[in-house]
């Protein structure tokens, strides 16, 4: 089983970098699965503006970004979203970067982990 640590904040100078190795690091020592830190900076993904929904682009979408994002996370059997919290809600980029993708998320086992105020907890509640 391969989970992905995905980093959502896209920022420079982000805390997300140091809170996914942390992450990384807890659940490497507790095991049981493969894990892979993923960090959304990496991808420069579009604004979504694609006229098929992602839910029926069955993985072929029109931008190269994404498409590389759709590989990513299509080839993880579950996910770790590490969050800040801006303005009581998730970053819109990570939002944004959900939204492009359809299947790829199906079926999978998602946990989450929130910093910033008040713990993150209302980006995690969103």
């Amino acid at each position: 089983m391969k989970i992905g640590i995905i980093v959502g904040s896209v920022r420079d100078g982000q805390a997300g970098a140091s809170v996914g190795e942390w992450v990384l690091r807890h659940a490497q020592a507790k095991g049981g699965a493969e894990f892979e830190l993923v960090s959304l900076k990496d991808f420069d993904l579009p604004v979504f503006s694609s006229a098929t929904l992602p839910a029926m682009a069955d993985k072929s979408y029109d931008s190269e970004q994404v498409q590389a994002w759709s590989r990513v996370i299509d080839d993880l059997d579950g996910y770790i979203f590490v969050t800040p919290e801006y303005n009581h809600g998730v970053p819109g980029g990570f939002k944004n970067a959900v939204d492009s993708l359809g299947s790829e998320w199906n079926g999978k086992v998602l946990g989450l982990v929130g910093y910033g105020a008040v713990g993150g907890v209302r980006a995690v509640e969103q």
